[in-house]
């Protein structure tokens, strides 16, 4: 029986064979459930790491909670979930077991050269709008397409020299941008370190006291609330747990009903202005610490598990200068022999409230701080000017491969 592709205009005048991707790929669906990975170290490729780092990373098979599918040789990976994104990468097995998402469909094109014409093909801007022409979801933040309008795609599949030299001179065009592109992400590393390396000084290298974090500010973590303790009702509270704190920024992507029989939770968790909150599973990132000061707008919201809540002594201290401190190599240094051995590094309250700070007069701490920002805002804008930099690169590579396809 003849199955049609969902074929592409852009892809119907090819002077190629058309084909349908389940044609010349192999679709994978060898599930793993979490229960076969407990206790084990995995290489995940999940939604997150893709987009986030295009691959995947060593993750703890403990955190991971839902079935995935096992790779076992090179695959391209391209997700159901919005497709406008175009999360797709190239898979490879690790040492450790290798898995990913349920959301991705997973093909084998049979030799990495196909694999990597198949990975052009999908992540082409001619691909990414036809599927997102097909979603079904009724929601913008998540739309999906079905496995079978990936599998039934219908793509040009020229003879396989042709195909040899399409992935060449990509993979020669491409690399040259992605070499711009990593020199622009290490001239703002540069940038970072230089910043970092002037606060040090100026904050810890001054002979000021140091200070336990305890002695300067109250902390507050909460590791646990039931579901009973949130109903639907009239107050909307935000909900802000670890996972939600970035590196000086929050996530805010939950909203709970509080039991009014639980009112005096509220006001002892509630949030105010200037409370930092810091993560307290993985609290370090590639990027930072992730510790975030809580704006006017968020004040109100409620704090719930693996998360601290950290409340300066207004007239010892103030919230950007422990900020600041939390920020610093030297707050990255105590945490590392706490870290060691550990499967999934996290500090504890105790852990967090015995951590030194200088504590210069609170004048001092002021001025020191405006100077701070002052930097700051100078590195920012840098870093902005490099992004924007970065973002036209990728559009380029975008061009680059819609034009490879689009001319065939």
């Amino acid at each position: 029986m003849f199955y049609p592709a969902l074929t592409p205009v852009d892809f119907q005048e090819s002077q190629h064979p058309i084909v349908r991707v389940d044609a010349i790929a192999k679709v994978s669906r060898n599930k793993v459930l979490p229960a076969e990975i407990s206790g084990k170290q995995v290489f995940h490729y999940s939604i997150p790491n893709v987009q986030d780092i295009g691959t995947g990373k060593i993750e703890d098979g403990d955190t991971i909670d839902s079935d995935k599918w096992l790779i076992t040789e090179e695959a391209v990976l391209i997700s159901k979930l919005n497709p406008r994104k175009s999360t797709i990468c190239l898979a490879t097995p690790q040492e450790n077991v290798t898995v990913t998402s349920t959301e991705f469909v997973v093909l084998s094109a049979g030799n990495s050269i196909d694999n990597r014409y198949l990975k052009y093909v999908l992540e082409s801007e001619i691909v990414r709008q036809f599927l997102s022409s097909r979603t079904t979801s009724a929601t913008r933040s998540h739309q999906r397409v079905t496995p079978h309008d990936i599998t039934a795609l219908g793509i040009p599949w020229p003879e396989a020299s042709n195909r040899a030299k399409t992935v060449e001179k990509l993979d020669r065009e491409l690399a040259e941008i992605d070499e711009f592109i990593a020199d622009q992400q290490r001239l703002n590393l540069l940038l970072k370190e230089k910043l970092d390396t002037s606060i040090e000084h100026e904050m810890w290298n001054q002979n000021f006291d140091l200070v336990p974090l305890k002695y300067v500010s109250s902390i507050l973590s909460v590791f646990a609330f039931k579901s009973s303790d949130f109903v639907e009702d009239d107050n909307q509270i935000p909900l802000l747990r670890g996972v939600n704190v970035g590196v000086s920024s929050l996530r805010w992507n939950d909203t709970v009903y509080l039991n009014k029989s639980k009112a005096s939770l509220y006001h002892q968790f509630r949030l105010q202005i200037d409370d930092l909150i810091l993560g307290l599973d993985r609290p370090v990132i590639s990027n930072g610490v992730r510790v975030a000061k809580i704006s006017e707008a968020e004040t109100g919201s409620l704090l719930v598990q693996r998360a601290a809540r950290i409340r300066v002594n207004s007239s010892i201290t103030t919230s950007d200068w422990v900020h600041y401190a939390l920020n610093s190599s030297r707050f990255r240094e105590y945490l590392q022999p706490i870290f060691t051995g550990v499967s999934v590094p996290h500090i504890s309250p105790d852990q967090l409230s015995n951590f030194k700070i200088p504590l210069p007069p609170l004048q001092n701490q002021l001025s020191t701080s405006r100077y701070f920002q002052n930097k700051l805002n100078t590195h920012e804008k840098n870093t902005l000017d490099i992004t924007k930099t970065i973002f036209f690169a990728e559009i380029q590579k975008k061009l680059i491969i819609n034009n490879s396809f689009r001319n065939q």
